[in-house]
């Protein structure tokens, strides 16, 4: 057995002992690093050292771990490394979308248009729709020649098709559009597909019912109630069908099946003698068959093209879906009341004498309705940009901020939502006068008759600039919520459109009933006021503690 000497034993030259150490404390430093990018990734800015060490332990490390991986004496001593390591240098334990956005002013600028044009275009098919109107003497479902007992069971099915799909829709909106941001398409086409159907049997159901009240309670007559009841039914699939297009953000293919939509409308009115509601409905089931075909299919080849592990996932049972979707549908069927209520209200006021039906159209009143709408076009278009912006800075933004400079993130973003009330107020206004004055230079055609016709009574001016403020205050009421719907505080702004409407239908109902029919729109502005109030009053609490609702949000 051969015996060993200190002679025989070669121990490492200085030189390469103290490279191995620089080596061995580089790799250690480089697994802190990693560790403290996937503890950002997991919590973003840490509140203090005690965040930090609930994640390392939720993870699965222990003291032993700390010692042996990363020697450092306990859990707590590396949960200080790793704080430091966030905080003092960002650019190595985050990504690159994760540090706070640099823009040029020529690429805000571009996405500015580019959102402003994509909220702008929303109005795409109502602009295609007033453009057959005018071209044609009729669209989709509307119709010059109606008399106003036809046009009373029209827009009776048309108003019930928007507020019995409202929630439904708003829901579509919510859900789908949440899970199309997780880019969980399976999901997105399951709920969206599931919330579509739901409105579909609400749909049927309702109009049964209304046909059974008709039969005990014969307020209609039995085929001008048929004729209602279909407009309700075919407009409520083509609103349900249009919203899967919104999630999917295809606002062109609305405006592309819409108008599509008129080409039989002109072929039946052109060339058969079969007549408007004939042409009407061929029209409408031609836009919802483009529709549903275009938006289902473009769900299913997304569901097809998601992650194999995300496709594996299950929606929440139907209950918690319920919970989940209850407050955004509520609010959706309170906002679409909020804005038809005045309507049905002033439409059932007996004056100046009793009405043929229960609830009779009223030409002037409508027409000054629907030139008030188009004044909120540029302001809803506004609003997109808006969200993109809040949307854009927050995630750096919280990622960024630490826990002592909380007050200078909320200051941040209070001064953003006042520069953008201050630009919605004011467009909002310039909107106003621009509508009225770009509509009332259509009297130079005076050869087109319904043009001729659209100033002749002056109940339609005075409804015209008293829905006109009502909308606009509707509008800003509905940008405070933006804020409250992005970080899921929806009881804000259902609190506020409940108070709104319940103002909306008792001013209503006074002006209406003491005064003149057409005062009823009076409820429209009262109701507006209100709710742009009660949302403004929240918004500040909101942004007080947006940090809090940031937070709790996700």
């Amino acid at each position: 057995m051969t015996e060993t000497t200190a002679t025989d034993i070669q121990l490492p030259a200085a030189d390469d002992a103290a490279s191995m150490l620089r080596s061995k404390h580089k790799v250690l430093a480089e697994h802190e690093v990693e560790l403290a990018r996937e503890v950002f990734t997991l919590i973003g800015e840490p509140l203090d050292v005690w965040a930090v060490a609930a994640t390392l332990e939720s993870i699965g490390l222990r003291d032993l771990d700390a010692v042996t991986l990363y020697q450092r004496p306990n859990l707590f001593t590396l949960a200080e490394r790793i704080l430091y390591l966030i905080h003092v240098d960002p650019t190595r334990t985050r990504s690159r979308e994760e540090l706070p956005p640099v823009r040029t002013r020529e690429t805000h600028m571009a996405q500015a248009l580019k959102f402003y044009l994509r909220g702008a275009s929303t109005a795409l098919p109502m602009a295609g729709q007033i453009a057959s109107v005018l071209l044609l003497r009729y669209s989709l479902w509307a119709w010059v020649d109606f008399t106003e007992s036809q046009a009373t069971v029209v827009t009776i099915g048309t108003i019930l098709s928007f507020i019995i799909t409202a929630g439904f829709i708003q829901s579509i909106g919510r859900e789908g559009s949440r899970y199309m941001g997780h880019k969980n398409y399976f999901l997105a086409h399951k709920i969206s597909m599931t919330i579509v159907r739901a409105g579909t049997a609400s749909v049927v159901l309702f109009g049964v019912f209304l046909y059974t009240l008709n039969l005990v309670f014969p307020y209609y007559d039995e085929r001008l109630m048929i004729i209602s009841l279909m407009y309700y039914f075919f407009l409520s699939e083509l609103w349900l069908f249009s919203s899967l297009a919104y999630v999917l953000g295809k606002v062109f293919a609305v405006f592309v099946c819409t108008t599509l939509g008129v080409v039989p409308v002109y072929f039946v009115m052109e060339y058969t003698r079969f007549g408007i509601y004939a042409a009407h409905a061929s029209g409408m089931a031609t836009a919802i068959l483009a529709m549903a075909v275009y938006t289902v299919a473009t769900l299913r080849r997304m569901a097809h093209k998601t992650d194999a592990a995300l496709r594996t996932s299950r929606l929440p049972h139907a209950p918690v879906r319920t919970y989940l979707v209850a407050p955004y549908f509520i609010y959706g069927l309170l906002y679409f009341l909020n804005l038809f209520i005045d309507r049905i209200v002033s439409w059932s006021a007996p004056n100046p004498e009793p009405l043929p039906y229960v609830i009779w159209f009223r030409t002037s009143y409508e027409l000054g309705m629907d030139w008030a709408l188009l004044s909120l076009v540029l302001t809803l278009a506004t609003m997109e940009y808006i969200i993109h912006e809040f949307s854009f800075h927050q995630v750096p933004k919280q990622r960024s901020i630490r826990n002592d400079d909380v007050h200078d993130y909320i200051t941040f973003y209070k001064r953003f939502y006042v520069k953008h009330l201050i630009a919605i107020v004011l467009l909002g206004l310039f909107s106003i006068v621009a509508c009225y004055f770009g509509v009332l230079s259509l009297r130079r055609f005076d050869y087109i008759l319904e043009v001729r016709e659209f100033f002749s009574s002056p109940v339609t001016f005075h409804v015209f600039w008293a829905a006109a403020f009502g909308y606009y205050f509707t509008a800003l009421g509905l940008y405070n919520c933006l804020f409250f719907f992005t970080l899921s505080r929806p009881e804000f702004a259902i609190r506020s459109i409940t108070a709104g409407l319940a103002a909306n239908v008792v001013v209503s109902l006074v002006l209406s009933r003491w005064v003149q029919y057409e005062y009823g729109v009076g409820g429209l502005i009262v109701g507006g006021i209100v709710f742009a109030a009660m949302t403004m009053q929240y918004a500040f609490k909101f942004f007080d503690r947006l940090d809090y609702y940031y937070y709790a949000a996700y």
